[in-house]
């Protein structure tokens, strides 16, 4: 082990307050347990007498049953809450940003420009995604399978208007989305984002042999979160995912990063439920080659 490690491994003990308290804890247990007399008595026998050395050894077998104990406690109290939530993971950071900052965008890019098989896109309108065409084929040439899932543009409308015989699960009024977005005329964004996705495809749909393959669905929910989830396939351990909780009538974006590997628990949860919500979802198009009719 290096110097440095082994500062680095002393400046983390000096600055660590749960390790800090627990030496406390076990300097002044030494003083008022019978383990100090008891431990004199071994060092005795054995020939130790100095009392430094026998305060050291008492001290430092006392913080060893006190994390011990610690740990012990954590696993139970843990057990108990897993069985009670059904959900159990390591801490998870999240970051804050807005919308349209640089470092958003290419967090997504990156997480994407990892995926080996698969990806699936969710998006309240893909408005940054479906301006860079190029960047979608050249995932695509990589013979991935993108599914993208975004909100109906159609339930978005400048005046709701109710109507028995045409009942969408939710009817929004533009001014009142694009308010709570905080982003001027969102609404229109979406419906032009929607029609260039879907001129995409439909592009693809008449090339024989292409490489990957992506499809188009969209959801008449309010749903306001972006996912991208990238070799999602419960049997891949690669997975990994890109949540973001759009804060209301701010452009603020609260955004954390999990993998299946490290957070299961947290993953499978997620992954299961925008499944269910791409399954429920109505399909607008697919780039399946569309046989040309011959004269």
């Amino acid at each position: 082990m290096k110097l440095r490690d082994i500062g680095n491994s002393f400046r983390w003990l000096a600055g660590n307050p749960v390790v800090i308290v627990l030496a406390v804890v076990a300097s002044t247990l030494s003083y008022f347990t019978g383990l100090r007399a008891f431990m004199q008595g071994v060092c005795n026998s054995i020939g130790i007498y100095p009392n430094w050395a026998i305060e050291l050894l008492t001290f430092c077998i006392l913080l060893l049953l006190i994390v011990v104990a610690a740990s012990i406690s954590g696993y139970l109290i843990d057990k108990h809450y897993r069985r009670g939530l059904r959900i159990y993971g390591r801490s998870v950071e999240s970051v804050l940003w807005g919308d349209a900052t640089g470092e958003r965008i290419g967090e997504f890019q990156r997480l994407r420009s990892d995926a080996k098989n698969s990806m699936l896109i969710m998006g309240i309108g893909m408005t940054f995604l479906s301006k860079d065409l190029r960047y979608m084929k050249s995932l695509l040439d990589e013979d991935l399978t993108i599914r993208l899932l975004m909100i109906d543009p159609g339930i978005i409308v400048s005046t709701p208007s109710f109507n028995p015989n045409n009942n969408p699960s939710v009817m929004i009024e533009s001014s009142l989305f694009d308010s709570y977005f905080d982003r001027r005329g969102y609404s229109q964004d979406i419906r032009t984002s929607f029609k260039r996705l879907v001129d995409f495809i439909l592009d693809r749909k008449r090339i024989e042999n292409k490489k990957g393959r992506i499809s188009l669905r969209m959801y008449p929910y309010f749903v306001p979160i972006n996912v991208t989830m990238v070799d999602e396939s419960i049997k891949n351990k690669r997975g990994c995912m890109l949540i973001e909780w759009c804060l209301p009538f701010s452009d603020w974006r609260m955004s954390t990063r999990l993998s299946r590997s490290q957070d299961k628990s947290f993953f499978e949860v997620i992954s299961g439920n925008i499944e269910e919500l791409w399954v429920k979802s109505k399909t607008v198009i697919d780039d399946s080659y569309e046989q040309q009719p011959r004269d």
